[in-house]
């Protein structure tokens, strides 16, 4: 009896096993033959070889290229030169930590946004942090990772933000003109169903209750991935470029313009500072979404492109 369920216990292994490879084989035909639409680099996958194979558990799962080489490396190119942006760019802020609206900027004039420390009888100093009129203490948690240390390189680090801001835009303008030839950035589009108020809701609650598309659904982007990119590509990018230029003094004597646009330099500085925070906001959810649904899966897949869409976990 126990070696005729042992047999048996063999013998639906291979039949599983024989099975899933036969699905992940009418799969790759079917794609082959009649690809589908997608909303992510899985769409390059329609046309690379992949496997299919019965996961541990049970499952089957399937091996992809899910972002193309171009996709990756302009990816961590852009990981590359934003980081070292932000760290340039709170160097040159913490040369002045104050900003202002209109052309000019100083001390008197009343700014929007300012933060600083003053030195205590003690010893010590109390950091705070004022918008407009509104003043508040922040010893030891915003004020004292702005405030100005005492030895700081202003001139290297507009170099470095200069250099590393042409090496974001070049870097850019290769993955837009890329995505256009290749229909990627046509998959950032979102649908009208997509668009409802119904599917927005239902999509931000599953996202609050960390609950992802799974199987081929995991390949494409949902409509707040859509969203937040578009935002990115179309709004913050743009305008993080056009304030960095009316904050060029060669820039005046061609394109005056750019700098009214903004209420002048110290308007256009103002904008570049709040759309910065906006940026790095973006980047810590996506960090987050990247933990939450699975970095591992994630990171290789911009590493080295492949992804393991599973299924029936």
């Amino acid at each position: 009896m126990k070696t005729n369920a042992m047999h048996n216990d063999a013998t639906r292994q291979r039949t599983m096993r024989s099975d899933a490879l036969h699905i992940g084989s009418m799969h790759a035909n079917s794609m082959q033959s009649n690809p589908v639409r997608s909303d992510s680099d899985a769409a390059h996958a329609n046309s690379v070889s992949f496997r299919c194979a019965m996961a541990p558990g049970g499952a089957l799962r399937r091996v992809v290229v899910r972002h193309s080489l171009v996709a990756r490396v302009t990816h961590w190119m852009n990981a590359l030169a934003m980081s070292l942006l932000l760290v340039s760019g709170l160097q040159i802020f913490k040369a002045f930590p104050a900003l202002y609206l209109g052309d000019t900027g100083y001390e008197t004039s009343g700014a929007v946004f300012e933060m600083g420390a003053d030195s205590l009888t003690d010893g010590t100093s109390a950091g705070w942090l004022r918008i407009r009129s509104h003043r508040w203490i922040t010893t030891d948690i915003i004020s004292g990772f702005l405030t100005p240390p005492s030895s700081r390189d202003l001139s290297a680090s507009q170099r470095w933000h200069l250099f590393f801001s042409w090496v974001l835009m070049i870097n850019g303008l290769v993955y837009f003109i890329v995505g256009l030839t290749t229909g990627h950035l046509r998959t950032l589009l979102p649908t009208r169903e997509e668009l409802k108020p119904r599917h927005l809701l239902q999509t931000t609650w599953n996202h609050l209750r960390l609950r992802f598309p799974k199987g081929d659904q995991a390949l494409e982007y949902n409509i707040m991935q859509k969203l937040s990119y578009l935002s990115v590509i179309g709004i913050l990018a743009p305008l993080m470029l056009l304030t960095g230029w009316a904050m060029l003094p060669g820039l005046n004597s061609f394109a005056p313009w750019l700098r009214e646009i903004f209420d002048g330099r110290q308007g256009a500085r103002l904008v570049h500072f709040v759309t910065a925070i906006l940026l790095v906001l973006f980047l810590l959810v996506h960090l987050l979404a990247l933990v939450a649904v699975g970095a591992w899966n994630e990171v290789r897949s911009m590493v080295t492109g492949r992804y393991v869409v599973r299924y029936g976990d």
